[in-house]
């Protein structure tokens, strides 16, 4: 929200501009835009061998324009 000059410093709390009413509504949109899995979807899901890749997580310098 900071990014998005909504928060700040002198301006600490994103309800110095939306009602905790708009808030809720905005954050529960997001959270139940999809709908729930079943118990056995879920099961099926956690019983799947994991996928296995060869990535190897590593820091390494960027540039500004990479970040952008």
């Amino acid at each position: 929200m900071q990014r998005l000059g909504l928060v700040s410093v002198s301006h600490p709390s994103p309800l110095d501009y939306f009602s905790s009413e708009e808030l809720i509504a905005h954050y529960s949109t997001i959270n139940n835009s999809h709908p729930s899995c079943t118990e056995d979807a879920l099961q099926e899901i956690i019983a799947a061998p994991p996928m296995h890749r060869n990535a190897e997580f590593a820091f390494q310098p960027v540039t500004e324009l990479q970040v952008l």
